[in-house]
């Protein structure tokens, strides 16, 4: 239950926030921005002290921290936050496969088991979880998800690099023989529709609210 003046001043009124659609729930939060904001900073600062900071140290010891707030459109406020870990490798130093099995060792993606934890694996639904009922800030540009969600399953975390840059006497030739640039632009786009091709059943399969990945492996 909270109180909320809903906008009127000196006239409360308690809601229960489980019961209100998505629409409600944001009036509300920009009615009261005091204490919205009081609320989300005791969030945070348990979030640091009682699980990153503490001595469970569930991503391992944290020797520095930063984090800057920032506000959405709807007035909701969120953190980006960056922690050095102690011991992590270092990206470019330390081989791909070490930072991938340190990331692994850290984050998973999966849902927790409601049969050990019943109220986790709810919260996790509700507000870690890009489902396929995509918001309208998701279908901007005619798209149905202009972030690529949902996202093709993967069995651990891979780093990916930008393709090699071309030796600049290609890009001078390129430059002389406009046809020839024009050849390879045109191999670049067939080979990002083919792709697309061959993705397009299983996007579709991702997409459609009747199916069921709970026995999915990868």
């Amino acid at each position: 239950m909270a109180r909320s003046d809903n906008g009127n001043q000196g006239s409360g009124e308690e809601v229960d926030f489980s019961e209100l659609d998505w629409m409600t729930k944001c009036e509300i939060l920009r009615n009261n921005p005091v204490t919205v904001m009081r609320r989300f900073e005791k969030r945070v600062d348990a979030l640091m002290t009682h699980l990153l900071l503490s001595p469970a140290q569930p991503i391992d010891e944290v020797e520095d921290y930063f984090y800057r707030v920032e506000f959405q459109a709807r007035g909701s406020p969120h953190i980006h936050l960056l922690a050095w870990v102690k011991g992590a490798p270092e990206f470019e130093n330390q081989s791909d496969q070490e930072v991938c099995d340190f990331i692994d060792h850290y984050i998973t993606c999966q849902l927790p088991d409601p049969t050990t934890d019943p109220e986790l694996p709810l919260i996790v639904t509700e507000v870690q979880l890009h489902s396929r009922k995509h918001s309208k800030s998701c279908k901007k540009g005619n798209v149905l998800c202009r972030y690529g969600f949902p996202k093709l399953p993967v069995s651990k975390t891979t780093i990916t690099r930008p393709r090699p840059q071309r030796p600049e006497e290609d890009e001078k030739e390129d430059q002389n023989r406009p046809d020839r640039k024009k050849a390879r632009q045109e191999a670049v786009q067939k080979a990002m529709n083919d792709a697309r091709m061959k993705l397009k059943p299983l996007w579709d399969l991702l997409n459609d609210p009747q199916a069921s990945f709970d026995n999915l492996t990868c």
